[in-house]
């Protein structure tokens, strides 16, 4: 173990010249036969990937949650996920893109990328998609005249898709309140930045122009959880991140994650996770062992 996540911008390159400079498209074979179909648990900063599986199988950690999802799959990889694979015979691509571009792309209509934040797996995806990664592919292959409009649509068309199905998997169909959602994330936007230095609740209500009363309703109608919560569950995914893929210490953790005391740190996290930060530590680094 390290003291820190590997972070890459693509897999195993600290660094990247994409020959594209809003995207890089790959298939998911040129990259994993480079390291025998296994890709280690890693993460990207401020890039959001897009994987398309045709067929194969898979085996994945998510944030520390195994899954083994059948084929056709889409997956949506945001930046900061720790992330890894073991590929069997899978055909694909992947697509890496910077969060600025989604934003840019997205920039009329943000509610598309509230539910962005974290990963998802889609099955049963249907041949629009696959088309849509297959025209991106071809694109980027080639220098033609409106290659990078053609590229934009097609993302745009991906991102409109995965929007409404995760809003029929969450609500059956139900229009979501826009203003709510808006508000919801341009909270977890200000988490993201600020969840290390413990900013009280009445400071990020104030960012928003709210009171934590308005804040905690939002939050409540279209997350089902407290602002608080919201809060909570940043720093516990943050901790899980850390005690499993980094050297430091439980206490050292729990610094970096602004609490004064390790006693402190334990007892979140103890609340959060039902187990104790050491407990959690061994058990999910055999588990990573037992499937290596």
């Amino acid at each position: 173990m390290t003291g820190e996540i590997p972070t890459y911008e693509l897999y195993g390159e600290d660094s990247a010249a994409p020959e594209l400079d809003i995207l890089h498209c790959e298939t998911i074979a040129a990259r994993s036969t480079l390291h025998a179909g296994l890709i280690s648990p890693h993460r990207h900063a401020n890039l959001f990937q897009l994987f398309f599986l045709r067929c194969g199988t898979v085996r994945m950690t998510l944030d520390g949650n195994d899954l083994e999802p059948p084929t056709p799959c889409l997956l949506a990889i945001p930046s900061i996920t720790v992330h890894g694979f073991a590929f069997t015979g899978v055909d694909g691509w992947v697509l890496t893109m910077p969060d600025v571009l989604i934003e840019r792309l997205t920039a009329h209509a943000p509610d598309l990328t509230l539910h962005l934040d974290k990963p998802h797996v889609v099955d049963a995806v249907d041949q629009d998609v696959e088309a849509l990664f297959s025209r991106i592919a071809d694109e980027f292959s080639d220098i033609r005249p409106g290659r990078l409009l053609s590229i934009q649509a097609c993302l745009e068309l991906l991102l409109v898709w995965l929007a409404r199905r995760l809003l029929i998997e969450r609500q059956g169909g139900v229009s979501l309140q826009s203003k709510a959602e808006t508000h919801v994330r341009r909270f977890r936007q200000l988490v993201e930045t600020g969840f290390r230095e413990q900013r009280p609740l009445d400071r990020y209500a104030r960012e928003l122009g709210m009171t934590t009363t308005q804040l905690n309703r939002v939050c409540r109608t279209v997350l089902g959880k407290s602002a608080l919560t919201v809060i909570h569950d940043r720093l516990a995914l943050e901790a899980r991140r850390a005690l499993v893929y980094t050297s430091m210490s439980v206490a050292e953790v729990g610094y970096a994650l602004g609490f004064s005391d390790p006693s402190y740190f334990t007892r979140f996290f103890v609340r959060a996770a039902k187990t104790a930060p050491s407990e959690f530590r061994r058990s999910q680094r055999e588990r990573l062992r037992r499937n290596s």
